[in-house]
């Protein structure tokens, strides 16, 4: 009996522990609560006998309520398993469970498989129904949206538009420069793309006419009859050839039509079609279902500055738009505006505003064009003391002045000018203050301009000749000038002259024969000829008869090469009248800047007007001396007029082209290098501010040269950008006598090279060019690629020597195919071979990148040959050869370093030839171009590569050479002591390789040379 109160069962729970309120404790706490107290009722119990207790069957020895036949049997297959199994009873138990239930799954799986056999019929025929079902909506779906999709088309709209993922600004990401290769058009496959402005949309094909991909956006062409969508923009898509996607919100560029949310039009599927058109649908009910529900009312004015907030940056600037609009002045017709409409092109600070114009003071912030047109219309009236922003209403001696700084009644205050020129300088001005009237007397009414009385051709020489002082007699205008006391037109004429007033390939100079068809075909019916629109465009460009017509040219020549047809009439009369033009005043160009010395010499018939006090030094006491006595040379500037107007009487000089700001050869120092008046504080300001000005002006260039990051680098497609730039740079943008690839850059001048070793190899080879032109060093040249360890890198051993004969023989088999690529010659072993390969690489080098190189090229090749010669065993062939490698890869690195500043300081990544030769020779505060050329090859000069690197790596090498002899550790074999001689000795033999300690033992030993200690101790001699 009590193994049947143990034995609760084994069959489905045999291997776990009972549970914890069957325990026999638990049940003795539940029995017996208090056991103190029931105490006497167990000692009663005892003295009882073994009766029935009535708190439990476990004191009881009657059998508990649960016994049944399924406990029996339990207990007796116990016992029987205990018996033949023993203490592996149970594990047996276990095993048995687990088959057991093995079975009953196997069993369940068979149930299974025969009742799906029974139901299989019916389910497939229920499945089939579903999909049939699905099918129909399905195919329903796509008829009846490819029907939708093209009675939409059909009437005109833009069904596509449902379906297409729109990027840009307007939705509120920028858009990267791969999403917009998408847009672009390749091949002959057709694109259409997708516009939208607000609720309306628009599809149309895109041209074939490639556009690159620029910082503000990508301007796409429009083809004629492809658009569809909302008739507003239909209507205004049909009125352009071309529309611009932009990156911004304020977008700069000069496009008709901007739009700031736009998709590619994908391939057509009506099931998604369909989708879009519903989730289209759903949202517009949605919404008018919560316009209706939604409480009426409208938001106050302070909810929405706050939403704007909300939506603002807390650690970027923010961007101003211009405020042209808000400039005014007054003038005696009335009040004037800068703009008449307001401007929504973003703005920069703008500090030059006169007092009064700007209704916040004098800051504000105007766009690159209202910036320029405020400086040539209004900034002229300023006040001619430097600081003042005040209005100039009272002209006194030719300056400006306000009621502030008006010199008092009687007073001369040009009189100090005066006193401080030299006699020949102020008879000049007197002469020209005599000649003010007359040249004011021959203007004819023809002339008169309802501005400011005179014609804008005849202002320069009006303003010139009014320079020197006050006006003895009356004149028909007052004189128009600026604070440094220079005519503004004069100004601006001559800056466009350098090519400092607008940057070169700035929107406004491309479009001008758009500009010029334009104003034709608005004025033609009007009776508008097309001299007088010319005169209008050199009005507006501030450019001369001349310039408008060479460049109308150049714009028609390029648009008939590609295709355009009606030009051919206004081609032959611009020819026709440029060649007369020239013809009759060759050197009618304004001339900006000429020396005294020059202007004696070369022009003999015609006298300036006077210098400009601008252009003087008013602190000098004498010319030609300084204030402690010692005598200098300054630099003397004369500001000349037209050769061709007869207006100003001749005496001893006669007008010559200024030369451009020229670039000094590289490491020459020149101090009179400067450009003129850029030490002037108003002139300085005025090019400073358009240096600002011509960086936000300017645009990206019209395209990257494609494929050139693909290709590898030292063959001929992959010549990129950055090799014209470079190759451009090393030529002073232009100003240095180069004779071999002029005007020739990258690929087209490696192509050049390879072309003149064939149709022109004997005007090469006397030109001093004696090389075989092959593929290696062409490419070379146009990479340029000098000094690296690279293989397509040239270098002094590529200059080997050829006689006539070989190089004719070269040139007849350059006719034939191409063989497969060059590997670089051998270098030298002898010095002799090695300088004369040098002087030939010196030859190349200055025929192809200038002959101003050749100075400081052979300056230092005469120095390392002269050190090499006296001291071998310092400069020992070798190091030299390898210093003279360094030193060309070097000199590439310095003209990498001046691009990377350049395009830092411009803000922009990429720039047209013209617009780095536009920066690089801008003016800095010293009056020196920005450009300097690279100083590598003087090794004399301070600072330079070869005195801050080479020569401290090479003291560093000798002292780490005689701590090591010094402080070497015994080996095994016998340690020895090395004399200097010695080891200078060994330096030599082995030409700049300082020996190992065994082979200085070893040479020792030979000479007899080595110290007698041993051990730690070293010799007398060492």
């Amino acid at each position: 009996m009590a193994l049947t109160g143990v034995c609760e069962g084994w069959w489905w729970n045999v291997t776990q522990p009972p549970d914890e309120v069957h325990t026999r404790w638990t049940q003795f706490k539940a029995t017996f609560p208090k056991t103190e107290a029931e105490f006497s009722k167990w000692y009663q119990w005892g003295q009882d006998g073994l009766g029935a207790f009535p708190w439990g069957w476990e004191f009881s020895a009657s059998p508990p309520l649960e016994f049944n036949a399924w406990m029996l049997l339990d207990t007796l297959f116990g016992l029987v398993g205990w018996a033949l199994f023993g203490s592996a009873w149970g594990g047996v138990k276990s095993g048995c469970r687990r088959l057991i239930q093995i079975i009953a799954v196997l069993l369940v799986c068979l149930a299974a498989h025969y009742v799906w056999a029974v139901c299989y019929p019916v389910v497939s025929i229920l499945i089939a129904c579903i999909m049939a079902v699905v099918w129909l909506l399905r195919r329903t779906l796509k008829t009846i949206g490819t029907l939708f999709f093209y009675i939409q088309r059909w009437t005109g709209g833009a069904p596509e538009a449902a379906d297409t993922e729109f990027f840009g600004p307007g939705t509120g990401a920028v858009p990267e420069t791969t999403v917009l290769r998408g847009f672009k058009k390749s091949g002959d496959n057709p694109k259409q793309v997708v516009v939208r402005r607000g609720d309306e949309v628009a599809v149309f094909s895109v041209g074939s006419d490639s556009q690159s991909i620029r910082t503000h956006g990508l301007y796409l062409q429009v083809e004629p009859d492809t658009v569809r969508g909302s008739a507003n923009l239909v209507r205004r898509l049909n009125a352009v050839d071309k529309v611009h996607l932009c990156r911004n919100l304020a977008c700069t560029e000069d496009a008709s039509e901007h739009f700031v949310e736009y998709g590619v039009v994908k391939k057509f599927n009506a099931e998604r079609f369909q989708v879009s058109q519903s989730h289209q649908g759903a949202l517009a009910f949605t919404k008018q279902f919560w316009a209706w529900a939604a409480p009426k009312g409208q938001r106050t004015v302070t909810e929405v500055v706050n939403r704007i907030k909300e939506y603002a940056s807390e650690s970027e600037n923010e961007e101003h738009f211009c405020c042209a609009s808000q400039i005014t002045w007054m003038t005696d017709e009335g009040l004037k505006s800068l703009a008449e409409n307001r401007c929504g092109a973003v703005g920069q600070p703008f500090h030059q505003a006169l007092e009064g114009d700007l209704p916040n003071g004098s800051t504000g912030s105007l766009c690159s064009k209202h910036a320029t047109l405020y400086l040539s219309k209004r900034f002229g009236d300023k006040c001619g003391v430097v600081g003042c922003f005040r209005c100039g209403d009272k002209v006194q001696s030719g300056v400006r002045w306000c009621t502030d700084h008006l010199p008092q009644h009687g007073s001369q205050p040009t009189a100090p000018a005066t006193r401080m020129r030299s006699r020949s300088r102020a008879r000049r001005r007197e002469d020209a203050e005599e000649t003010d009237f007359e040249a004011a007397e021959e203007i004819g009414e023809d002339d008169e301009d309802p501005d400011n009385g005179v014609r804008p051709g005849r202002r320069p020489i009006e303003e010139l000749t009014q320079e020197g002082g006050p006006a003895r007699r009356s004149r028909k205008r007052q004189p128009t000038k600026s604070p440094g006391h220079t005519p503004k037109s004069n100004i601006q004429r001559n800056l466009a002259r350098i090519e400092m007033l607008s940057s070169p390939g700035s929107e406004a100079e491309v479009k001008l024969l758009d500009a010029f068809i334009q104003k034709f075909a608005d004025g033609r019916m009007e009776g508008l000829r097309e001299d007088q629109v010319r005169s209008a465009l050199c009005r507006d460009r501030v450019m001369t008869e001349v310039e408008v017509l060479r460049r109308l040219l150049e714009e028609a020549d390029v648009e008939r090469g590609k295709g355009q047809r009606g030009l051919t009439r206004f081609v032959t009369r611009w020819t026709k009248e440029l060649a007369e033009k020239e013809k009759v005043s060759p050197e009618s160009d304004w001339s900006l800047l000429s020396t005294v010395q020059s202007s004696h010499q070369e022009s003999p018939g015609v006298q300036a007007p006077p210098i400009p006090p601008s252009f003087t030094a008013s602190s000098s006491p004498q010319e030609g001396q300084k204030e402690d006595g010692s005598v200098f040379n300054p630099p003397q500037v004369r500001v000349y007029g037209r050769s061709g107007d007869g207006q100003i009487p001749s005496e001893a000089s006669a007008v010559r082209r200024a030369e451009s700001l020229r670039i000094a050869p590289p490491s020459l120092y020149n101090p009179n290098e400067r450009k003129a008046g850029a030490v002037e504080e108003p002139v300085e300001q005025i090019a400073k501010a358009l240096q600002n000005q011509t960086a936000e002006l300017a645009s990206l260039v019209r395209h990257q040269a494609e494929g050139a990051g693909s290709q590898p680098v030292g063959t001929l497609k992959g010549l990129g950008r950055q090799s014209e730039e470079l190759v451009f740079l090393m030529r002073a943008c232009g100003q240095y006598d180069v004779k071999v690839g002029e005007n020739e850059h990258g690929q087209a001048l490696a192509n050049g090279l390879l072309a003149a070793q064939v149709g022109s190899a004997t005007r090469l080879r006397s030109s001093g060019f004696r090389q075989k032109m092959t593929q290696r060093l062409a490419i070379g040249l146009a990479g340029p690629y000098w000094g690296a360890h690279e293989k397509h890198a040239l270098s002094a051993a590529d200059f080997i020597g050829y006689t006539d004969a070989e190089l004719d023989q070269f040139a007849s088999e350059a006719r034939g195919p191409k063989g497969g690529a060059e590997q670089r010659p051998p270098p030298p072993t002898r010095f002799d071979e090695w300088v004369a390969r040098v002087r030939r690489q010196t030859d190349v080098w200055c025929l192809v990148y200038g002959a101003e190189w050749r100075a400081v090229k052979n300056s230092a090749l005469e120095l390392l040959s002269e050190w090499h010669l006296s001291l071998p065993h310092r400069w020992p062939l070798n190091v030299i050869m390898d210093l003279w490698e360094e030193l060309h890869w070097r000199c590439m690195e310095d003209f990498k370093d001046l691009l990377r500043k350049l395009k830092k300081e411009v803000g922009r990544e990429t720039m047209t030839l013209s617009e780095v030769k536009f920066h690089a020779l801008l003016p800095g505060p010293d009056g020196q171009a920005w450009l300097t050329m690279p100083t590598v090859f003087d090794l004399q000069r301070p600072g330079s590569w070869f005195q801050e690197e080479v020569i401290p790596r090479i003291d560093r090498k000798q002292d780490r050479l005689l701590w090591n002899l010094t402080l070497a550790e015994p080996g095994k074999e016998r340690r020895q002591c090395v004399t200097l001689s010695l080891a200078a000795a060994l330096f030599r033999k082995k030409e700049g390789r300082w020996p190992s300690m065994g082979e200085a033992q070893r040479q020792a030993q030979d000479k007899g040379s080595l110290g007698r200690s041993r051990g730690d101790g070293c010799g007398s001699r060492a």
